[in-house]
């Protein structure tokens, strides 16, 4: 029985030290794309990494991002493309936060 208990404290308290993720949204508005997300954690969190864009005409451009959340924060930015005038068609991400 002390062993059962002994195993369930130490589950537990690992569990408690997990790292909480915060997970990016990335959304077309057209002629731009807009990034949010929301730490909901008390520590900093750093996102970084590109946005793919695709046009309508074919022409492909990437963003890079490096953005600062404050803890218990939400990250709330516009971006736009070099090609202002062109609409954008497909966009990807590969935005990891920690």
């Amino acid at each position: 029985m002390k062993k059962f208990l002994l195993t369930l404290i130490l589950v537990s308290f690992s569990f408690a030290a997990v790292a909480q993720m915060v997970f990016p949204n990335v959304w077309n508005n057209g002629f731009s794309v807009t990034l949010d997300a929301w730490n909901t954690s008390d520590n900093n969190v750093s996102c970084m990494g590109p946005i793919y864009l695709q046009m309508e005409d074919n022409t492909r451009e990437t963003i890079h991002v490096y953005e600062f959340i404050f803890p218990r924060g939400w990250l709330y930015r516009t971006y736009y493309p070099r090609a202002f005038n062109t609409r954008i068609q497909y966009i990807s991400h590969g935005i990891f936060c920690h």
